[in-house]
């Protein structure tokens, strides 16, 4: 697909932004005990894994021949704290920050993880509950609106930290 696209549009492939993620959070809080990590299924396990541990493992051998190619992951503040009912998400997030830093620790500095809070109303965090939104902001969590979210990404872009948490608050 890569050579095909490269060949239409006849220049090279320069980077991939890695978004991929899988979670509706206002089903999420309607069934936190379920998703405790003591009673967490292997199918949601499964579920968290395939677009952020798998799908950047095919990101990875996309690239292994492109060097200088840039690699942006939208990753989450999860992966960084952890959270009680979020193991799968945590898990499948630190697997992608780990991978950022390896792959940056290995010659390829081109390489930004954006660690999210949550986004405001927009993708997994659509329909999230207001109680559950004041919730997250008293433990230090903001929900970021989209145009906050594109101004903050392209500042990340702009700077030296690879890695860079955004949407924490002072509490």
């Amino acid at each position: 697909a890569v050579s095909r696209a490269e060949e239409k549009w006849r220049d090279s492939l320069d980077g991939v932004f890695h978004l991929a993620g899988r979670g509706d959070l206002e089903h999420h809080w309607t069934r936190m005990e379920e998703h405790k990590v003591v009673n967490e299924s292997f199918d949601t396990y499964e579920t968290m894994f395939t677009p952020k541990v798998y799908g950047t493992l095919a990101l990875h051998q996309l690239l292994r021949e492109r060097e200088d190619a840039m690699f942006v992951a939208f990753s989450s503040t999860v992966g960084v704290f952890g959270a009680a009912s979020f193991s799968a998400d945590s898990a499948s997030n630190s697997f992608l920050d780990a991978y950022c830093r390896y792959r940056a620790a290995n010659g390829r500095p081109n390489t930004y993880c954006i660690n999210w809070s949550s986004w405001d109303d927009t993708g997994m965090g659509k329909n999230n509950p207001a109680p559950m939104a004041r919730a997250m902001a008293a433990n230090g969590y903001e929900l970021i609106p989209p145009g906050r979210g594109i101004h903050s990404m392209t500042l990340a872009l702009r700077m030296t930290p690879q890695q860079l948490l955004i949407g924490l608050n002072r509490s």
